[in-house]
């Protein structure tokens, strides 16, 4: 049973509010933990070796190396940076 469900549109809906707002994100480590969230709900509705909890898994080796790499990045940034106004 999911307790604490999360997707990908929650967590692109809370990057793009504003910092002041209450359920924005104020670090970096809340994103990792909510993408994270996505993976931990899929390991417990689907076992291992069907589909899509290998590829869940799969995905989930893909975001924790890319993330490994984008953090020190992101702890340079300022709040505003990286945003462009499209």
């Amino acid at each position: 049973v999911v307790k604490q469900p999360m997707d990908l549109g929650t967590i692109q809906n809370r990057l793009k509010l504003p910092t002041d707002q209450t359920s924005s994100y104020k670090n970096i480590s809340s994103v990792s933990k909510d993408v994270n969230r996505i993976f931990s709900n899929v390991m417990k509705v689907w076992a291992p070796g069907d589909d899509i909890a290998d590829a869940a898994r799969r995905l989930q080796n893909w975001w924790i190396e890319k993330w490994t790499v984008m953090v020190p990045r992101l702890m340079t940034m300022k709040a505003d940076q990286g945003h462009d106004n499209k």
